[in-house]
């Protein structure tokens, strides 16, 4: 899969005929591994060829054409210069009006009127297209790379006074309905509250909120992925759902369901995951969060060891299958590497202290992403270990907790909801100016940026 993805042009027809001949080689010496080699080269390049084939015709690029579409997401707001306001969305394309500009049907849609887009509702919108693109600077943002994972097909962008809503939001996009109630809530709730933007990413996945200085805090700091829904929220919703599954497996097995035990418990886990991964508009990383947590609820219903590393490896061929682009992201070989380190280190520590492996996994895990994060992003922050001590039981067995709470009061017990949400932004001021106060006065000594390649990242992986 990675080798289609580094082509510089995809066969159109010349890969059939390879095939053939890697399956004859398959009766010989390896035939798993020469199957798995021919079957990842077709479905790679059949996903590269539907992607193009979907794209934006280059003649079309900077026309305008209207075109009628569902919202298919949760606006994100970002506040201009001259003070007017910018809602970028997915659309979910019907039709487009000219004839050769046909094709797009996901497109990442920038929005300057006046109206707040609401997920489900039907539009039609005079749009001028064009084609994904982005900077190939090193260490920059590759906007196209990142429009070809997400499955965007163009950008659009519509002015105000050319867009009309058509239908009202029905039934579609129920997840995303729910998501923008409870974002509304949740600002209701917590006003101009520094912590807001925070615990909406937290909630939602909406990251919208979060301003410059945020995310410069959250870097210096090693956390970004706490506020990044993925597998660590995943997982901990998860453990809330099996400890649920457990209570109900037990009260079956009193009334005599002997065989509930089996499957109830996984089963609860991965229905508490879904929803939540739901509320974060299932998102790329927390499909794949989803996908490693079916393989370990697979292994407990059939008695198999849930940590093995085989499951880690059906969790991976899972995400290629669904998305084969996903290998060229950071968040995969991110997401994929940490687990595997942690098994690694579970295995090894077998048996000690709880507050013992409590406090060594922080400092091993901030040493074994160095270097995954000086190759992704440039840099690695000095103080993730004491941090993430920190805030990883504060955020999965305290904001977590409150947030999803307040979610579930908000339609009967709506001052409940507003309380939990209210203690959740209490806790997190406080962190919030700490963390400004000491990244001020310790400037340049909590993160450190790096510049080295591929032979230093290997050097310190192999340390």
């Amino acid at each position: 899969m990675l080798l289609a993805a580094w082509l510089p042009v995809l066969p159109p027809n010349a890969l059939w005929p390879l095939l053939p001949c890697l399956m004859l080689l398959a009766w010989r010496g390896r035939p798993a591994g020469s199957l798995a080699a021919a079957l990842g080269l077709a479905w790679a390049c059949l996903h590269g060829q539907a992607l193009l084939a979907q794209r934006l015709p280059p003649a079309c690029d900077g026309h305008s054409s209207a075109l009628t579409g569902t919202i298919a997401g949760l606006p994100q707001r970002h506040l201009l210069r001259d003070g007017s306001w910018q809602q970028r969305v997915p659309v979910a394309v019907d039709a487009v009006d000219e004839p050769a500009c046909r094709g797009p049907r996901r497109v990442s849609l920038a929005w300057y009127g006046e109206e707040i887009l609401a997920p489900g509702e039907r539009w039609r919108f005079v749009a001028r297209l064009r084609l994904p693109w982005g900077e190939a600077n090193p260490g920059g943002f590759n906007r196209q790379d990142f429009f070809a994972r997400a499955g965007l097909d163009a950008s659009a962008s519509v002015s105000a006074g050319d867009g009309e809503r058509l239908e009202p939001a029905g039934s579609s996009a129920p997840f995303h309905r729910a998501r923008a109630r409870l974002l509304a809530a949740l600002h209701g709730a917590l006003g101009d509250s520094p912590a807001a933007g925070v615990l909406a990413a937290l909630l939602v996945g909406d990251r919208g909120g979060l301003a410059s200085e945020h995310w410069a805090l959250l870097r210096a700091f090693g956390v970004v992925h706490l506020v990044v829904i993925s597998g660590l929220h995943v997982s901990l919703v998860a453990g809330l759902g099996l400890l649920l599954g457990g209570l109900l497996a037990r009260a079956a097995v009193l009334a005599g369901w002997a065989g509930a035990w089996t499957w109830l418990r996984p089963a609860c886990a991965l229905l508490a995951a879904t929803l939540y991964a739901g509320l974060a508009g299932f998102s790329l990383p927390t499909q794949r969060a989803l996908a490693m947590l079916l393989c370990v609820c697979l292994a407990l219903c059939l008695g198999r060891p849930a940590r093995s590393g085989r499951n880690l490896l059906l969790a991976a061929a899972l995400v290629l299958a669904g998305n084969p682009l996903a290998a060229v992201g950071s968040s995969f070989w991110l997401s994929f590497l940490a687990v595997a380190w942690l098994l690694w280190f579970a295995a090894r520590h077998r048996g000690a202290p709880r507050w013992r492996t409590a406090l060594l996994v922080h400092a091993f895990m901030a040493l074994a992403m160095a270097p995954l994060t000086a190759w992704w992003f440039g840099g690695t922050s000095l103080v993730s270990a004491p941090a993430n001590l920190v805030l990883v039981p504060l955020v999965g067995a305290v904001l977590v907790p409150l947030l999803l709470l307040g979610a579930l009061c908000l339609p009967w017990l709506p001052a409940l909801a507003t309380a939990c949400w209210q203690l959740a932004a209490a806790l997190v001021e406080p962190l919030l100016t700490a963390a400004a106060a000491l990244a001020d006065s310790r400037e340049g000594t909590l993160y450190r940026e790096t510049a080295g390649g591929a032979f230093e990242c290997a050097l310190a992986l192999l340390g």
